[in-house]
């Protein structure tokens, strides 16, 4: 902080951020103007041969719609497998984002996840 600032007023701003970061950094809503722009970067990465580097991207930011989108994507998609072993770190919260992706797209029922 800067020499005569309001510690208070810091701490106060510092509080501020910390609630509003989620929204800044990753808005919620799979129509979100970052979903879109995560998607799309890493639809370039699979054009350019790079879906290894288009799932450590969405790993490293904790990004799941854009992991789901790659696991079903024809070129990048990984199966099964690559769905389970995400259920399995991620938890229900992947598990959810992965039910909502079906519902959109509008498949009733999910493949098997079973090997």
């Amino acid at each position: 902080m800067e020499v005569g600032s309001d510690p208070q007023k810091g701490l106060a701003l510092n509080e501020r951020w910390a609630a509003l970061k989620p929204r800044v950094i990753r808005p919620l809503g799979e129509s979100s103007l970052y979903a879109s722009l995560a998607i799309l970067r890493c639809i370039t990465l699979v054009a350019i041969d790079r879906a290894r580097e288009a799932y450590a991207l969405a790993e490293t930011h904790f990004d799941l719609p854009t992991l789901v989108w790659l696991c079903h994507d024809p070129i990048a998609g990984s199966g099964p497998a690559r769905l389970q072993t995400y259920i399995e770190r991620f938890g229900e919260e992947f598990a959810f984002v992965l039910y909502e992706w079906y519902i959109q797209q509008g498949m009733l029922s999910a493949p098997s996840l079973s090997s």
